[in-house]
């Protein structure tokens, strides 16, 4: 797999889901807003976002199998003003402006937050606000380094030369410097512990097939499987399932709210 797939990543994708949700919920929206969500994914929280609103909601995505999935699941449902886009976020433009940029489990697949920040700077008007929440400093450290033991073994290092996780993970206060430096005042900038709970082995094992394709795709198809079951079965070892069987990640949030100065 070296693609998203929007049915797979739906099944193994709830966590995420609820996290923004929690966001999307406490935040304080006038009802009337222009809204962007960068990095959309299947389009779930933008229908959400398009239905505490009467002013539009644009998602983008970088992924083509995202964006036709979301617009076939969500576009013309009953709300006009939700719409889906292929853009990304270090090179979007619009032919208008913003009032609000949002973001949820999405920009940390993205290595250059001052360039993101100084366009999502160009996108807002005036007093225009970002919230965003993806993953931080620590975010699944602990089975990061798991797989990373697993990847140094003779079996498998011969796949993982040179080879980088493609995600970045940044702390609050390097991010209130990139924020200002962008022309923005800093709201709230916090990293967040999230439990990521799985309540068996095959609901970790579909999460990591969903989100961790960059890794498994180093392997050979017909060794993916042994190389997956592998890291579970190490993270088990050192990070056993609780006594219902429960498998748990610590994961970490950066949550983003801040103001076009």
């Amino acid at each position: 797999m070296s693609e998203w797939n929007p049915g797979q990543y739906a099944r193994s994708s709830q966590h995420q889901e609820q996290w923004a949700l929690d966001t999307v919920t406490s935040a304080r929206l006038s009802g009337d807003e222009r809204i962007l969500d960068v990095g959309c994914g299947d389009g779930r929280i933008t229908k959400a976002l398009a239905e505490l609103t009467t002013g539009s909601v644009v998602g983008i995505d970088q992924s083509p199998e995202m964006v036709a999935h979301a617009r076939r699941c969500h576009e013309g449902k009953s709300l006009p003003n939700l719409s889906f886009e292929l853009g990304d976020a270090l090179a979007y433009r619009s032919a208008t402006s913003f009032d609000r940029i949002v973001s949820f489990s999405a920009l940390h697949w993205v290595c250059d937050h001052r360039t993101v920040l100084n366009n999502f700077h160009r996108l807002l008007i005036p007093s225009g606000e970002l919230l965003l929440q993806f993953g931080g400093k620590g975010n699944a450290e602990a089975i990061m380094r798991v797989a990373e033991s697993v990847m140094a073994e003779r079996s498998w290092r011969q796949y993982f030369i040179d080879f980088q996780f493609p995600w970045y993970f940044y702390d609050a206060e390097e991010y209130r410097i990139w924020l200002a430096e962008a022309g923005f005042r800093p709201l709230e900038v916090a990293l967040v512990p999230k439990d990521m709970s799985h309540d068996e082995r095959e609901s970790l094992a579909k999460w990591m097939e969903t989100t961790w394709f960059p890794v498994l795709d180093r392997v050979p198809p017909a060794r993916r499987p042994g190389f997956r079951n592998e890291v579970i079965d190490a993270y088990a070892e050192h990070f056993p399932p609780d006594g219902h069987g429960v498998f748990h990640l610590g994961m970490v949030r950066l949550q983003v709210h801040a103001m076009k100065a």
